[in-house]
């Protein structure tokens, strides 16, 4: 046997044998990406463990949210080999985004490892308002941090009360960005929110900034009715991106092959700069009439009839048309005659997002029933609003509506008919002759007839009670009400997925076979369905006492859709096939398992 043979059998031995040989025991340590950090920016806290390859449970998140709101974590595992010595040790990042300057102490982590608790040591962190004089400012090795770019910018930032604001967050990158995902989404608690929507495809444009050319694109818009004056800040958007860097001192393959088969792609975090917006009191004199509308209204009421008949139903009709927040316009007040019967109005909208602002119209039709004949009167409706170019509030009224309501006058002094007339009742007919008696064969409480009919009320009572029991829990245990829901979502995305299975669309299958794992996880778990993190998922499952090898299967399936959406490989229908059953079967494995 040759002595490269013999070299690589040792090595191959090593790295089977006992991963910690060459150190008593294990080790572990904590320490930071950058320090001081920057505000507003993301940071990367790892914790190390040498002499061990893999921990016995994944540590817990560091307890830093008083300065740091958290983003993702990752795990990685290297093993070296120096002097014939064979050391492994295990690295958990956490990324976080800074998001209050001053000195903090990141804690004593403990992590377990070979059967021992290890602590690291507690050190103090600074988070500043600008990047420290001669630091890196990279985001990855060879990425520096003005490579990429997460801006967000309002369309005014001194408003009144429910006066739309467009937030538009816009990517600037100098790298090519393969994939990206929204980790971490603004808080809108006092706002009242509308999503712009977007196209499927993010419009890429060449755009230069502050003399640097970027790509960019616009990731998201949204338009923000603040609900009540004071100042509010908009926290930072965070999104991990996929990015292609170039290899430094590619070979010349690379210019052949157009750099892309000797690029390597890297994970960045990136993050907004916090938006401060004042909101001012609404001026004062405004009229018992205020809509709380800011924008402008115009009103126009109607009769489906202009002449009815006592007793006879007639429809009212008014329609508000303009611009601002007319989602939260209450239906207005109409002042009917006394002797009107009016039901609910039925609400009916038309409204759309454009340049900014909703815009469109809300109609409102009750149905009225006058009682007594005669010419009656609707008085104008009037709505008041406020401009906010000019901050004065202004009134749209509509113009009044007559009825004539013709007939015969009512029976009663109240104008309302009280019962229906019986006539020639007062002499009934008197059966004459024997009456036809017939012996009873069996008492009335011995029939089955019987007690079906007395007991059918306690079923239908018990019945209808848990019902409502069923509908109380569901309205108000979310977590179970999805948890109840989550096998029908999840079997309707995978027939979506399934007429998928046959076609070419292979980043569609795969896709859709994601989104109902990752759905019917998050229901089951009670997480929220948009960037459910996948180390989140595990410790959740693991919490709840869900085996190893259930939980691994169910993840290796989402990180399988994840690999083919964003790096697809060609695969037969038939494997496609294979592995929505075998997805069937993860989803079935965890609802056993859930259900213990």
């Amino acid at each position: 046997m040759s002595r490269g043979r013999i070299l690589a059998l040792w090595a191959l031995a090593s790295l089977l044998g006992d991963p910690s040989t060459g150190s008593s025991q294990a080790t572990a340590r904590a320490y930071l990406d950058r320090n001081p950090v920057v505000l507003n920016q993301p940071f990367t806290l790892s914790v190390e463990v040498t002499g061990a390859q893999r921990l016995d449970a994944p540590p817990p998140v560091p307890a830093i949210s008083q300065y740091a709101r958290f983003v993702r974590s990752a795990s990685s595992t290297s093993i070296q080999m120096v002097n014939g010595s064979t050391t492994a040790s295990v690295t958990h990042q956490f990324t976080f985004v800074a998001i209050r300057a001053g000195t903090y102490q990141v804690p004593s982590l403990e992590v377990q490892a070979n059967g021992q608790a290890l602590r690291t040591a507690p050190f103090s962190v600074s988070v500043t308002d600008a990047p420290a004089a001669g630091s890196p400012g990279e985001l990855a090795p060879g990425v520096p941090r003005e490579a990429v770019l997460l801006v967000a910018e309002a369309n005014q930032r001194r408003v009144f009360p429910n006066q739309p604001i467009t937030v538009e967050y816009r990517l600037f990158t100098q790298v090519d960005v393969t994939s990206y995902s929204v980790t971490s989404a603004p808080s809108t608690e006092g706002f009242w929110a509308e999503e712009v929507p977007m196209p499927d495809g993010p419009t890429v444009e060449q755009i230069l900034r502050d003399g640097v050319q970027y790509t960019s694109a616009v990731l998201r818009r949204v338009t923000l009715f603040p609900t009540s004056p004071g100042a509010r800040t908009l926290e930072p958007m965070v999104i991990e991106l996929q990015a292609r860097i170039r290899r430094r001192g590619g070979s010349v393959f690379d210019n052949i092959f157009g750099g892309g088969l000797f690029d390597s792609t890297v994970p960045l975090v990136v993050s907004s700069q916090p938006i401060q917006i004042e909101v001012r009191p609404l001026p004062p004199g405004k009229a018992d009439a205020f809509t709380g509308i800011v924008g402008s209204l115009a009103v126009r009421a109607s009769l489906d009839r202009s002449n009815v008949d006592a007793n006879e139903a007639a429809t009212v009709t008014v329609e508000v048309s303009g611009q601002g927040n007319l989602r939260t316009l209450a239906p207005p007040a109409i002042e009917l005659p006394p002797d009107f019967e009016v039901f609910e109005p039925e609400v009916t909208e038309k409204l759309a997002l454009v340049e900014g602002t909703l815009r469109g119209t809300k109609s409102y039709r009750w149905v009225v029933i006058p009682r007594a004949p005669g010419r009656r009167e609707i008085p104008p409706i009037r709505l008041e609003y406020l401009d906010p170019s000019t901050g004065r509030y202004e009134t749209a009224a509509s113009e009044p509506l007559t009825l004539d309501v013709g007939g015969e006058p009512p029976l009663t002094g109240t104008g309302v008919r009280t019962g229906v007339e019986t006539l020639r009742e007062d002499i009934r007919f008197i059966r004459l002759g024997d009456p036809d008696l017939r012996p009873v064969r069996r008492p009335l409480e011995r029939r089955p007839g019987f007690w079906i009919v007395a007991l059918l009320p306690l079923v239908a009572a018990a019945g209808a009670l848990a019902l409502r029991r069923h509908q109380a829990r569901l309205s108000g245990d979310v977590a179970w009400a999805r948890g109840r829901r989550a096998h029908r979502i999840a079997r309707k995305r995978l027939r979506r997925a399934r007429a998928l299975a046959q076609g070419q669309d292979v980043k569609g299958f795969y896709a859709e076979v994601g989104r109902a794992l990752q759905g019917f996880l998050a229901d089951k778990l009670n997480l929220p369905p948009a960037g459910i993190m996948t180390h989140e998922a595990t410790g959740e499952l693991r919490r709840r006492g869900v085996k190893y090898d259930v939980a691994q299967e169910l993840v290796g399936c989402l990180e399988l859709c994840d690999r083919q959406r964003f790096a697809p490989t060609p695969d037969a229908a038939e494997e496609r096939t294979g592995f929505l059953q075998r997805a069937e079967d993860a989803m079935s494995g965890l609802h056993r398992e859930l259900r213990r």
